[in-house]
């Protein structure tokens, strides 16, 4: 009879790692943290200055959700990533997995055949607006992943009994840029895998990028991400029409309860209200023509975007993986959109 402990973990057959939802829920739970924060040193100070708030006040002030996360799905997931959402006025792109390993994953989607491409588009194209959008994507769109390290019991937080029964994990969230995990189209194992190596050396906790405490300022504007949106929305358009199914759907708390905003992939600046609490109240019209300015440059690239076939989960049963978008002949010019 065997005396093996059916509950212990064999890590060469089961190595734990948390769940994409768990690290989601992780990094909302930190941006609360972040943003109560932000707005009680801000209540502190303005104490310290002599500006008396009501109690009513100072409830609602620090009631008010954080900048909302929107939970992309279906064609939008697939041509954009996980979740789009901002901090510190901006914007922020995320994919979400499981473990660093899981980046493999993202090999199959028009997304990933797109930046394939980019690298080597520079000559026909032309190398500025090449490099502004690999500049905007390295800034904003991000690759983010689990990093668990087991903790010793001695480092258990003192006179914690609610942990005696399991092995706790102490958990980060690493990001890196998207783009850099990228294998372009043409690069030799050799190149690909260096790349990959000095890509994971410059990894960095997903919070300390979005709420850096020094250094160069990440993230985009929100025209920035308008634009950048706008491209990725060709990815997944049919005869040219920017957004042709890829909308966003997400819950949004206010004071009046949930309701459901829903806009295209690429209409960030018609959503800009429900991202208020982080972004600043510029004119919309200044905002409107800057991302009309990247657009125009962008469009020899929306047009490559048109070329990427998406073999994506189908928009009725998002849970199936092996249904083919059978795009109608590509007609359209989407320099005229």
């Amino acid at each position: 009879m065997s005396t093996a402990n059916p509950n212990t973990t064999n890590e060469k057959r089961q190595r734990p790692h948390a769940w994409e939802d768990a690290l989601i829920l992780a990094f909302r739970d930190q941006q609360w943290q972040r943003e109560l924060k932000r707005r009680i040193d801000k209540l502190s100070r303005d104490d310290k200055e002599g500006k008396k708030r009501d109690l009513g006040e100072i409830a609602a002030e620090l009631s008010r959700p954080p900048a909302l996360l929107a939970k992309l799905d279906g064609l939008a997931e697939t041509s954009a990533g996980d979740t789009l959402t901002a901090a510190n006025e901006r914007f922020y792109l995320v994919e979400f997995k499981a473990e660093r390993a899981g980046r493999k994953m993202e090999e199959t989607k028009p997304l990933y055949r797109f930046f394939q491409k980019v690298p080597v588009l520079a000559s026909s194209l032309g190398l500025a607006d090449v490099n502004e959008f690999i500049a905007l994507s390295e800034r904003g769109h991000y690759l983010a992943y689990g990093k668990l390290r087991p903790k010793r019991a001695n480092a258990l937080p003192e006179n914690d009994k609610s942990l005696e029964l399991v092995q706790p994990h102490e958990l980060q969230v690493m990001a890196e840029p998207y783009i850099n995990l990228v294998v372009a189209e043409g690069m030799t194992d050799e190149k690909a895998a260096a790349q990959d190596k000095a890509s994971k050396r410059k990894a960095a906790e997903l919070v300390s990028i979005m709420w850096p405490t020094q250094g160069t300022e990440t993230g985009l504007t929100v025209f920035e991400m308008a634009a950048y949106l706008w491209l990725l929305s060709h990815l997944v358009s049919q005869g040219g029409e920017a957004d042709k199914g890829a909308v966003v759907r997400c819950a949004v708390l206010s004071d009046a309860g949930l309701f459901l905003p829903v806009w295209g992939l690429s209409e960030l600046m018609l959503a800009r209200k429900f991202f208020e609490t982080a972004v600043s109240k510029r004119p919309e019209t200044e905002d409107a023509a800057k991302a009309e300015v990247l657009r125009e440059r962008f469009k020899g690239l929306s047009g490559i975007a048109l070329t990427i076939k998406p073999i994506v989960a189908s928009t009725d049963n998002p849970h199936s993986a092996e249904d083919a978008i059978q795009n109608p002949p590509r007609g359209s010019n989407p320099s005229k959109k």
